[in-house]
């Protein structure tokens, strides 16, 4: 079991589209289980959404604001 998998991106437009092709396949059988927002719980600056797949893994999309930003 994986807790938590990190990926990052040098190229946020692409990986944009990439996760909207993801999103889009909720259709296939997946649900979402957390619309995307800020979860003040785990930090100020902690925005994440949660799917489940059609086998039922549980999958976060987290990102943070750059220190610079926040």
């Amino acid at each position: 079991m994986i807790d938590h998998l990190s990926i990052t991106t040098t190229d946020l437009d692409r990986a944009q589209a990439f996760c909207d092709a993801v999103m889009g396949a909720l259709g296939t059988g997946g649900s979402d289980d957390g619309s995307p927002g800020i979860r003040e719980i785990y930090g100020p600056d902690y925005c994440a959404a949660f799917v489940r797949d059609p086998d039922g893994n549980r999958l976060e999309v987290l990102t943070r604001r750059p220190e610079e930003q926040q």
